[in-house]
């Protein structure tokens, strides 16, 4: 490369930043291609375009500070133990990106794996680790030498529902600096120690027992975000999974600020009805700030009667200022008499649900029931204004709502908001198949368009902002 080329005035730190995007890994799982991806295999022929670039590859710590390694491949062993060697010489003291994939290698090379990082243990930073739950005892050498680490993702994976007796994950219980952890596939009936008192985030999902939540939710401290994944796996199953039993959750009182529960493995709508309900009843969450539901590919039926109960319990009147229903078949009137609980709403996101292969009407929220409530009495509607403090509103819409009734519901909106802009984030339901669904949709995506022509008065004044996906 010509040394009066323009990308010799780039300052080498930002080129090492900008080559730091460059992907460096993942390329493939062959005993081949592990050995290319600990090598870097990409950088390294970045590394060959020209003598300046290679000084900056070779010489930017950060760009081999993301080690992946697949036990279960490390076939040319003496290759794969020099390799990692080198890219370790190269990261410097640079915090480390780890992820121990060690499910399926044998009991010595996860030994001589974790003997090659045990000099650098204190420099792990983040960890994602995969290892069969039976062999938990191998990771002991980790045990107060992760001072440094604060992000964990950590996965044991026992063959379906096959518990691990007596055997505790108690390594991670000393690690100062841990915040952010994710637990997955622990299916068995021990819950990981962890340093709950310093988390800011935990994501709980293909985890097996009703238990584990329930101390997770006990020992998580306040301002901390909670992710309840794949709720179906706190249900029991019988025989060869063809039944399933409702769990017990005990009652339980928490001081997280925010929750995501996501019901998607649950195997139909009615269980995953019943287990929000239950999980719900159990619940108590005085300082829940932000509030989400999920299930994929189709919504969740709402928990009509317990989750006024869970409100009041939980006095959500007072604190609630999120909530995200998008996934949740809720129709207009239904949501108008869960906002009538949340006066300190400020965020709501809401979706319609064109019902697949049923035949039924679509299940609507936004429409001009709804955002006349929530407009107020200076738009035609004779009720107080529900959540007062409303200030962004995200729909996944069919769009049934008149362009008018939208208009003035923004305007009203904008006047009352802190700092008086109203946000709009707006998109059309996804298309599903059935008759006179696709003209549905056309006529969704035009509705949408004059919305946005409308408001645009409004966000020239700098009284809106409105997304449009």
């Amino acid at each position: 490369m010509s040394a009066d080329s323009p990308i010799h005035r780039v300052p080498p730190e930002v080129l090492g930043h900008i080559v730091s995007y460059f992907p460096t890994s993942r390329i493939g799982w062959t005993a081949d291609m592990e050995l290319a991806n600990i090598r870097k295999l990409p950088l390294l022929l970045l590394a060959r375009v020209c003598s300046h670039w290679r000084a900056i590859v070779m010489h930017t710590p950060a760009l081999w500070s993301r080690i992946e390694l697949h036990g279960r491949y490390w076939e040319r062993e003496k290759a794969c133990v020099d390799a990692t060697k080198r890219v370790l010489e190269r990261s410097g003291g640079h915090g480390l990106d780890v992820i121990l994939v060690l499910d399926g290698a044998t009991d010595r090379m996860v030994r001589d794996l974790l003997d090659l990082l045990a000099p650098h243990y204190s420099r792990i930073t983040s960890l994602d680790l995969c290892i069969e739950g039976k062999r938990l005892l191998l990771l002991e050498s980790m045990r107060d030498k992760l001072i440094r680490l604060r992000r964990l993702y950590f996965a044991a994976p026992t063959g379906g529902n096959t518990a691990v007796q007596d055997l505790a994950i108690e390594m991670f219980h000393g690690c100062p600096q841990l915040r952010h952890v994710t637990l997955n596939s622990v299916t068995n009936e021990y819950v990981p120690q962890l340093p709950y008192h310093r988390l800011e985030s935990l994501e709980y999902k293909d985890n097996g027992t009703a238990h584990g939540v329930a101390t997770v939710l006990e020992n998580l401290p306040h301002g901390s975000r909670l992710s309840f994944q794949h709720i179906a796996h706190t249900w029991t199953r019988v025989g060869f999974g063809t039944q399933v039993v409702a769990p017990t959750f005990a009652p339980v009182s928490t001081r997280i600020s925010a929750l995501h529960l996501d019901v998607t493995a649950v195997p139909s709508y009615l269980a995953a009805a019943e287990c929000t309900r239950l999980f719900l009843r159990s619940l108590s969450a005085p300082n829940l700030e932000a509030l989400s539901f999920t299930r994929h590919p189709f919504p969740a039926l709402w928990s009509t009667d317990d989750f006024p109960l869970f409100a009041e319990r939980s006095k959500l009147a007072r604190s609630l200022r999120k909530l995200d229903v998008r996934r949740m078949l809720l129709t207009d009137y239904a949501l108008l008499a869960v906002l009538a609980d949340l006066p300190a709403l400020e965020e709501l996101a809401i979706g319609d649900h064109p019902l697949h292969n049923t035949g039924r009407e679509p299940v609507c929220a936004l429409t001009d029931a709804l955002l006349l409530r929530l407009a107020g009495p200076n738009s035609g509607s004779s009720a107080p204004q529900l959540v007062p403090r409303l200030g962004s509103l995200d729909a996944t819409s069919l769009f049934t709502c008149t362009v008018a009734t939208y208009r003035d519901f923004v305007a009203a909106r904008a006047g009352d908001v802190p700092g008086g802009v109203f946000v709009s984030n707006l998109s059309v339901v996804a298309p599903v198949k059935g008759p006179g669904r696709e003209a549905q949709w056309d006529e969704a995506k035009m509705k949408l368009g004059e919305i946005v022509e409308v408001l645009e008065g409004l966000v020239a004044q700098g009284r809106a902002r409105v997304y449009r996906e």
